[in-house]
């Protein structure tokens, strides 16, 4: 998390079941960990809030803004046009 030395923030994507590929990422998450807590060992502080949801995902990237402080974060996202 910019500007913190101890609270970091994990995205993850939900594996479900999907007739045609098997498995397919449906899901994505956000949870929040501070690592100033339990001792240093760390606690979460904020699990499995959706983020985005009824979709199919690709892979989560994170990328560090030109100004060096802030970051974006890139989710590759199929969107299919009904016809």
């Amino acid at each position: 998390m910019p500007g913190s030395k101890n609270k970091y923030t994990l995205f993850h994507l939900k594996l479900d079941y999907h007739p045609v590929f098997i498995l397919a990422r449906t899901t994505l998450y956000m949870t929040m960990i501070d690592m100033s807590l339990n001792d240093g060992l760390g606690e979460v502080i904020e699990i499995n809030r959706e983020l985005l949801t009824n979709g199919r995902f690709g892979s989560v990237n994170a990328i560090k803004h030109a100004n060096g402080r802030d970051w974006w974060i890139y989710v590759a996202h199929e969107v299919r046009k009904q016809l």
